[in-house]
């Protein structure tokens, strides 16, 4: 493991470019397939089972979640022996892990509940946030507010029209806000709800990434936006002081590691990603994106700490406590 230099600061640069899919909060962004997961955690079901169990849901339409989620390595198809061939589906370990990043995306969703979403806001928020993400525009206001004509150039794949649906969709699933300026314009802003969707939004790319669901997979600086993005929730005791780098790697392709820099003072904690120069650094931290998956979103140690693992260790709890509330 390499691990960073002692003396280090990060020059920052921006968080441009398009965002990749999101596979797993794709497929749970519609409303139905959650319930369908867990109709299936007791075991093996056939589709007529499952059809009984989600009223209102067609045969056909019930068919095609079923395929999808097969396609993507969350479901296993299986077919008696017995006379009649009676087709059944059962979770594979995929199918169980995405449930769990349900339960993250519906207990955002749930504190984030917003006017006419309260009675449904997963699929709802979900299509947002993976528009959102995917467009690139939650990465380019992750530093903090800015105009049309920079999201303009951090989305350039956009059309008028296309951009301009995607910040609706944004701004009615409450993850971003228009900011009044006197002189006309405003800017937009991600709120306290769209950076705390930093929470399934790790979830679904530590999903991805484990089961190659995507054609583009996740990659370090996928990980380290949307830590960068929430980082600024983030409350720490007054007396924690000082920088730390967080390295985020893929052993899958060598020389791709990212690395953000959190700077930790009067109770905050401000973050980017940038490029190690000379400076004082406190204290760093390695990992793979998995050991991150394990460390952010599963609460348990996977990375590599040294220097001051006191800050370090406040500055990321902080970071979890906020992302995946208990």
């Amino acid at each position: 493991m390499q691990v960073a230099p002692q003396h280090a600061t990060v020059e920052p640069r921006p968080l441009a470019g398009r965002g990749r899919r999101l596979v797993a909060l794709e497929t749970l962004g519609d409303g139905r397939v959650g319930p369908l997961l867990r109709g299936l955690e007791a075991g093996a079901r056939p589709p007529s089972e499952l059809e009984r169990r989600l009223p209102g849901l067609e045969r056909s339409s019930l068919a095609e979640r079923l395929a999808r989620l097969e396609r993507i390595g969350a479901l296993r198809r299986t077919v008696g022996r017995a006379p009649g061939r009676r087709v059944r589906y059962r979770l594979t370990p995929a199918g169980e892990e995405l449930m769990g990043v349900a339960n993250v995306l519906d207990a955002w969703a749930e504190r984030a509940a917003y006017g006419d979403l309260v009675a449904r806001p997963s699929d709802a928020m979900a299509k947002a946030l993976v528009a959102g993400w995917a467009s690139g525009l939650m990465a380019a206001l992750a530093a903090g507010p800015a105009r049309r004509a920079h999201l303009e150039r951090a989305a350039p794949a956009l059309a008028h029209h296309q951009l301009e649906s995607r910040l609706r969709g944004l701004l009615r699933a409450g993850l971003v806000e228009r900011l009044a300026s006197a002189r006309g314009g405003g800017r937009i802003a991600l709120t306290s709800r769209g950076r705390e969707a930093m929470g399934p939004v790790l979830a679904a790319l530590v999903w991805d990434h484990a089961h190659a669901a995507s054609p583009a997979p996740p990659r370090p600086h996928d990980v380290a936006t949307a830590m960068v993005i929430g980082f600024p929730l983030v409350v720490v005791s007054r007396h924690r002081r000082g920088l730390v780098t967080l390295t985020v790697a893929d052993p899958g392709r060598p020389g791709s590691a990212e690395l953000v820099r959190a700077q930790a003072g009067d109770g905050r904690v401000e973050a980017h990603v940038g490029v190690a120069e000379q400076g004082e650094l406190a204290g760093w931290a390695h990992g793979e994106i998995a050991e991150w998956g394990d460390t952010l979103v599963r609460g348990r140690r996977g990375i590599h700490v040294a220097g001051e693992p006191g800050l370090v260790t406040a500055i990321l709890n902080a970071l979890r406590d906020r992302l995946f509330p208990e």
